[in-house]
């Protein structure tokens, strides 16, 4: 019954190990490990599905709460499905940015007309390129 009795010794050491590095996930050592920087900046969006067939099934307008060369972290009024592929514009008050064909790799109900959208952009962007011409990024 008690022959496991001196494992709790090696599991209270796990523990700690396990602490000291959650202890070690701060801000700045996060963002150290991201692939691309982050701009905490506002663009208007306009999300369509990637596919040319139905390019009118879905329009969907948005904003973008930061970006990113690799991706984009945006706000829209209705869910877009997960794993599907977009096209998506940047208004062109906002920059002048290609059109971007992105993946939805995740989604947030943050209230009932507002969900958060992350996207990974299926080719690499030069961000703050794209915004020079508007103040680059805030």
């Amino acid at each position: 019954m008690f022959e496991n009795l001196g494992q709790s010794e090696s599991i209270d050491g796990i523990d700690q190990q396990l602490v000291n590095e959650l202890a070690q996930n701060t801000s700045d050592n996060i963002r150290a490990l991201r692939k691309h920087e982050r701009y905490e900046i506002t663009l208007g969006l306009v999300a369509q599905p990637g596919q040319m067939s139905c390019p009118n099934q879905l329009n969907v307008s948005g904003h973008t709460v930061d970006i990113s060369n690799g991706g984009c972290m945006a706000v829209f009024q209705r869910p877009l499905a997960v794993g599907d592929v977009y096209r998506v514009s940047v208004d062109p008050a906002d920059g002048d940015f290609p059109l971007i064909f992105a993946r939805c790799v995740r989604v947030r109900l943050l209230r009932e007309d507002a969900f958060e959208v992350g996207f990974s952009f299926l080719t690499r962007i030069d961000v703050n390129e794209a915004i020079k011409g508007n103040g680059g990024a805030s």
